[in-house]
């Protein structure tokens, strides 16, 4: 398999690493900002059988990517484990990384193995690639949200949503749409 890796930080090494441990043959780095790597710009979708985008990069900027192809480093962790019960889901604007945060030590005082991980501390596939655990703590932020393709957890807060991230965003409106698409990948929504 020949995959194409676009945003080389945390997200992008740890995909690379599960990718490797998991037997891919080829796997090539696309980043705008690392010297010595190949530009975005520079990637012909058809090489690849597989393109996974770190949260940082903004497919609208570049349409040559085949969104067919593209799966986040979110939905490449989940895949490894496809349990939505053992996935709680934190995002919002403000409050998110300390709410996921005290759900994690919340669970440890009650003798429960979990990890948080996700938009806060460890990316979801290193600490999938490397332990098993009862819960995942994921944190999300909007940009992880919106490349979810695979994704599925049971349990979802929502701190608040609040003005952010218009550089990415076209207005208020359509942020509020990136960041409600989480809902959309929770089962069993009724009460």
């Amino acid at each position: 398999m020949k995959v194409a890796i676009l945003g080389y930080g945390k997200s992008g090494k740890a995909s690379e690493i599960i990718l490797r441990n998991r037997g891919a043959d080829v796997i090539e780095v696309f980043d705008d900002s690392l010297y010595g790597v190949k530009n975005i710009l520079d990637l012909d979708s058809k090489d690849f059988n597989l393109i996974v985008v770190s949260p940082g990069i903004d497919c609208k900027k570049y349409p040559m990517i085949d969104r067919d192809k593209v799966i986040s480093e979110i939905d490449l962790a989940y895949s490894l484990i496809n349990d939505p019960e053992k996935i709680i889901v934190v995002t919002g604007t403000n409050g998110k990384s300390t709410t996921a945060y005290l759900l994690e030590q919340i669970l440890h005082a009650f003798s429960r193995d979990a990890v948080l991980c996700g938009n806060i501390g460890k990316p979801f596939t290193d600490v999938v690639d490397k332990e098993r655990h009862d819960y995942y703590v994921v944190e999300l932020s909007s940009f992880q949200i919106e490349l979810l393709k695979l994704f599925k957890a049971k349990r979802l807060i929502i701190t608040n949503i609040d003005l952010d991230h218009l550089d990415r965003y076209e207005n208020f409106n359509n942020y509020i749409e990136a960041k409600l698409k989480v809902v959309n990948r929770i089962e069993d929504k009724g009460l």
